[in-house]
């Protein structure tokens, strides 16, 4: 998502950079957390294929995931651009 928003727009602040690094990774992790079973069955490491594969339940991965989609769509609200139906999808 960074390389999108460097692309898009010549010149980003630290804020929004920071935040489309990571929006981008938190689409990445829920991706790799839908993908679970396609991943592991393909051989692909990700967080969610090697906690499953040391026998570890995901619970505790997909509550730091839930903490950290909180804290990226916190700094969706202040921007100063966007969808207002997405800024609010989260809250």
């Amino acid at each position: 998502m960074l390389a999108d928003a460097c692309l898009a727009q010549p010149w980003l602040s630290p804020e929004k950079a920071g935040f489309a690094f990571d929006w981008g990774v938190l689409l990445q992790l829920g991706d790799d957390l839908q993908d679970v079973r396609e991943d592991l069955e393909r051989g692909s490491v990700t967080l969610f294929t090697r906690a499953v594969t040391q026998g570890k339940p995901l619970d505790a991965l997909i509550l730091q995931l839930l903490h950290f989609s909180r804290q990226v769509a916190d700094r969706m609200d202040p921007m100063p651009c966007g969808i207002p139906g997405l800024k609010s999808c989260c809250a």
